[in-house]
């Protein structure tokens, strides 16, 4: 995903402080980031992995 507006968006942002809520294994939280839909409704999306050190 290096190089498309989301990565640009999260990383200007970066750090990011935010609140944390779990589901199971899951985790969820917000970000100040608002880029366009980059894909449509019932489009599959692939897993990703965000870092940072």
């Amino acid at each position: 995903m290096e190089g498309t507006p989301t990565t640009e968006a999260l990383r200007v942002e970066l750090p990011i402080s935010s609140s944390v809520s779990t589901w199971g294994e899951e985790v969820y939280f917000g970000t100040p980031v608002s880029v366009p839909r980059a894909v449509r409704p019932g489009d599959p999306i692939r897993p990703i992995r965000v870092e940072h050190a």
